[in-house]
Formats: C-alpha cells, sequence, structure tokens
C-alpha cells in the first residue's frame, strides 16, 4: 500500500537536471497522477538526493521545491526522503511556500503536505547545522546512523525510526492516513 518515486535531481551537466527534464518531469507528473487516483495506495513516498528542506540548503534549491512541490501538494505526496546534507533532520507536515500543516512534533495523522527527511549519515563526515529552521524538528550532525521504517498496514500507520551506528534510537515519528 505505498507507492514509491525516485526522482534523479542531478545529472554531469547540471546540478539541478530536473528543472530542465522535461521527460523526467512528465514522468513525474504522470506517476504521481495515477497514484493519487489508485485507491490501494495509502501513502506515496518520494526519495531523491537533494533537499528541497534543510536548514543547510542554499537558495540555488528553491527551484526545486518552486516546481516539485506545488505538483507534491496535488497529488498527496505523504514523505520525502533526500541525501546531500551530510546530517539528519526532519520538517513538520509542509506545504509550498514553508506553510506547516501540522504542530505535534511525532505524530502526523490526515495532515495536508509532506514530511521532509534528510537522511545524509551514511558515512561521509558530517555537515555542521549552525541554524534552525522554524519547520524543523530535529536535526543532528554527530551520529551516522539509518532510517528505519515500519509500515503496519492494517492500520494506515508508517512508524520512523533514526536509529544511530550505537544502537540508539535518536528520532522517532508516526504517520497515520486515518484516526481509526
Amino acid at each position: 500500500n505505498i507507492h514509491f518515486l525516485s526522482i534523479s535531481t542531478n545529472d554531469s551537466e547540471n546540478e539541478l537536471g530536473i528543472i530542465n527534464d522535461k521527460e523526467q518531469m512528465s514522468f513525474i507528473l504522470t506517476d504521481l497522477i495515477n497514484s493519487n487516483e489508485n485507491e490501494e495506495i495509502d501513502f506515496t513516498v518520494v526519495f531523491m538526493h537533494l533537499p528541497m528542506y534543510s536548514s543547510k540548503s542554499d537558495g540555488e534549491l528553491m527551484k526545486l521545491r518552486n516546481e516539485l512541490q506545488p505538483i507534491f501538494d496535488s497529488y498527496g505526496v505523504d514523505l520525502v526522503i533526500n541525501g546531500h546534507t551530510h546530517g539528519y533532520e526532519r520538517t513538520q507536515s509542509l506545504t509550498f511556500n514553508e506553510i506547516i500543516t501540522n504542530e505535534d512534533k511525532c505524530h502526523y495523522d490526515n495532515t495536508e503536505g509532506q514530511i521532509y527527511l534528510t537522511v545524509g549519515t551514511g558515512g561521509h563526515s558530517h555537515t555542521f547545522f549552525t541554524e534552525k529552521k522554524p519547520w524543523s524538528i530535529i536535526q543532528n550532525h554527530n551520529d551516522y546512523g539509518f532510517l528505519n521504517l515500519s509500515v503496519i498496514e492494517d492500520d494506515g500507520i508508517i512508524i520512523g525510526k533514526f536509529v544511530t551506528n550505537s544502537g540508539k534510537i535518536f528520532d522517532t515519528f508516526v504517520i497515520r492516513i486515518n484516526d481509526s
């Protein structure tokens, strides 16, 4: 009941290759329309390299957000996972232009918008966060680790946990599609 969409946000000639890649943009739009119309799909998860939301991102990545997030808003994307920034960060549920749609820090129940996760903790030296944006819930630039997603299908729930390499659970969150 989860639809995954992988997006290439880099190419060798243009770091923001998606903006000029009309074939990929057409595929993204068609794929998300079909996913949104399929009643058997509970969650839509997008993963890509470059972040759309990161306390360390620069203005150039705003082009990516401006092009993709309105599409994500229109077609029910729930979760966006990226790397690039070498640290961990989780946002509140957001719609276009940084509009926070859920004030809860760990539970996302039937929210509009997407949760953005930066999970760039696979072994490269860390990127230090020097600020925390208003939509940022949690940051970690000290630990290497991984994201574990568990699905409780009958309840329409995804449980996310960021686990450090030492085994410590640093972050836990729940995405629920219904209030049963």
